[in-house]
């Protein structure tokens, strides 16, 4: 009888313990959990997502810039979406930076591209109406987006190519964050792929803003 009482208590005892074990790993894995950083922006498949809204990039179109001695660029076609509950202005949408990169031609580096490419300096001086025109449509990024509404336009500055063959990524960068933990953008979903072979097939039509 006395062996059974023992029995019984140790028992007892070791379903104790691996119940406090349970409860010790569970209390960990929420520890874990609740350390992991929340990102403010990130990239799913042609769109960049922050807290007040999205850039979904549309395609890239391929220019000449007449005011860089007709540098080979590309400006962004994106549409910018307010998932706020108030009115922003579209620029404010988005805090942070989209810089782009190629591999240069013999794939040896993947180059950082110049974002400071002039749009309008697709048109020759003799095309002042459509010069002020894109221009208007870049201004557009100026206005304040309703709660819920999508805007078609174009980024104001465009990007110098380094080459015309390799494929263009697109990525968020915070210039204000300086280390890990001040890191906004999740560096695991953060880039968005657009191919060459797509760029030189898009043109430039302003009755489509």
């Amino acid at each position: 009888m006395k062996k059974t009482i023992a029995l019984l208590g140790a028992l007892t005892m070791g379903l104790l313990l691996a119940g406090c074990a349970t409860s010790s790993n569970s209390s960990a894995q929420s520890d874990n959990k609740s350390q992991q950083k929340s990102y403010k922006y990130y990239a799913r498949a042609q769109t960049f997502y922050g807290p007040n809204g999205t850039i979904k990039i549309n395609k890239a179109i391929p220019f000449k810039d007449t005011t860089h001695n007709n540098e080979d660029s590309i400006m962004l076609d994106v549409t910018y979406k307010n998932t706020s509950k108030k009115a922003m202005n579209i620029g404010d949408l988005f805090n942070i930076n989209i810089v782009a990169h190629q591999l240069n031609s013999d794939g040896s580096q993947n180059v950082k591209l110049s974002d400071s490419q002039d749009i309008s300096g697709t048109f020759t001086t003799d095309q002042v109406n459509e010069e002020n025109r894109i221009n208007d449509i870049a201004d557009q990024q100026e206005n304040e987006l309703q709660p819920g509404k999508e805007m078609h336009t174009l980024i104001e500055t465009g990007y110098k190519l380094d080459n015309n063959s390799k494929d263009i990524n697109l990525s968020l960068y915070d210039p204000l964050a300086i280390s890990d933990s001040d890191q906004t953008v999740n560096p695991k979903k953060n880039k968005i792929t657009i191919p060459m072979q797509d760029i030189t097939a898009n043109t430039l039509n302003l009755n489509d803003y």
